[in-house]
């Protein structure tokens, strides 16, 4: 095997730790808020999130449910 280049780096370290920590979710659609957001349920947790997301909230889709990933980004991108 040819390894030409490191394939976890300094560039996408804490996006690949991310991806490894990352939870399922079932998210319930619970009400479009305003300037984008949409508050939601995960239906396995019980938790309730807020997401930022204009696409999902002008789909009109309060009720149903969405099946995602969570990643915990941390404060990525911020130094």
């Amino acid at each position: 095997m040819i390894l030409t280049t490191k394939i976890i780096n300094s560039d996408n370290k804490q996006v690949v730790n991310a991806l490894e920590k990352s939870n399922f979710a079932i998210l319930g659609l619970d009400k479009n808020l305003e300037y984008g957001a949409i508050r939601v349920t995960n239906i396995i947790t019980k938790q309730e999130l807020i997401l930022v997301g204009k696409a999902l909230n002008a789909s009109g889709k309060e009720g149903y449910f969405f099946i995602c990933s969570l990643l915990d980004m941390g404060d990525y991108g911020y130094d």
